[in-house]
């Protein structure tokens, strides 16, 4: 099983609104935990309270005034990113976050004329702000997003960018399409792909192309060389169910209901026999104090004494390098893996 790499910045274009697509956000956040996730062609409303991630809040661009908001942030409790006190033009979608070392911005620039821009404009607006960010700064800088200039091909607003990015010391690290659709040409449907959705930073990183999703754009991620972003993980109680099954409780709760009558009091109503289930419960399934991101992560006893027996594992093979404790390792990753999907399928 190869584990997930977390993201610490994820951008991504969800096409049509975030209102409908926020089971694929919150797969976004569950899977990959990043720090910031920006999604662009949000379309979202400040009337739509409804639309909420656990354990992230909202930041999105002044432009709500104008209309529905285009691009939105989600940022996990634990980041110590806030909203930056640069100053972006307000026509503009973009969302600049900060800490002592770092700043990323999410950036949208819309593929028609809006908030009555035209493409030129609103392009030669976003590259005054980009400069403006670039020469007040020294802080290491991620600026990502769909920018919707096909890096693919040769044209004014792309040796604009290169120039730009070229005079501030900017690397560009995306280098094969994002987007992609079929189109109807002359009665013939083909597959047209670009590359929009572009990330740019003057420090060193890693940059991935990730999933497509339901868009035409890929979600594309950074993260910063020796990131160390790291999630709280909180105190949560939770019973232990290991020593459950019909035959224990039913034996519990028969010894309780045996010491009630040799007590003395015959009366055996609904209070009594609820009394002597739980204290049944509380001492075959005591409560255990465990460390997760969410509450509603999937706490599974029998998988975490398997990942202990994987660690111990591991530091054998260091040592050793024995291919026999190797194997042992990947049969404990399938078992783990399967042991996840089923706890999921049953999580309350």
């Amino acid at each position: 099983m190869t584990d997930i790499v977390k993201k610490q910045f994820i951008f991504w274009n969800c096409c049509g609104g975030v209102s409908g697509k926020v089971d694929s956000v919150s797969w976004l956040l569950k899977t990959y935990e990043p720090e910031v996730l920006f999604v662009m062609e949000a379309e979202f409303e400040l009337t739509q309270t409804w639309i909420k991630f656990e354990s992230y809040s909202m930041e999105i661009t002044e432009t709500g005034d104008l209309g529905k908001i285009r691009l939105i942030s989600l940022i996990h409790e634990s980041s110590k990113l806030k909203r930056s006190a640069i100053k972006i033009d307000k026509d503009l979608e973009m969302i600049a976050l900060e800490n002592i070392h770092e700043i990323v911005i999410g950036v949208y620039r819309p593929f028609k004329n809006i908030n009555n821009n035209t493409q030129q404009t609103y392009f030669d607006k976003l590259l005054i702000n980009l400069k403006s960010i670039s020469m007040k700064t020294t802080k290491k800088i991620c600026i990502g997003g769909d920018f919707n200039i096909n890096y693919l091909k040769e044209g004014y607003m792309k040796e604009r960018l290169e120039e730009w990015s070229i005079e501030y010391d900017y690397n560009q690290l995306i280098d094969k399409p994002t987007w992609q659709r079929i189109v109807k040409v002359q009665d013939k449907k083909v597959l047209r792909h670009s590359l929009l959705d572009l990330i740019f930073t003057n420090s060193d990183g890693m940059a991935e192309i990730m999933d497509k999703l339901d868009s035409d754009h890929c979600c594309i991620s950074f993260t910063f060389k020796n990131n160390d972003f790291k999630i709280n993980r909180k105190k949560w109680k939770r019973r232990d169910y290991r020593k459950y099954n019909a035959q224990s409780i039913s034996t519990a709760f028969s010894e309780n209901m045996m010491n009630q009558s040799l007590s003395g009091d015959p009366n055996f109503d609904i209070e009594t026999i609820t009394e002597s289930i739980t204290d049944g419960l509380d001492k075959l399934c005591p409560f255990r104090t465990v460390r997760t991101a969410r509450p509603t992560d999937v706490i599974n006893l029998p998988l975490e004494k398997l990942k202990k027996k994987r660690k111990r594992l591991l530091k054998e093979y260091n040592k050793s390098g024995d291919e026999h404790i190797l194997y042992l390792i990947n049969n404990l990753n399938i078992r783990i893996k399967n042991g996840i999907k089923e706890a999921r399928k049953h999580q309350i």
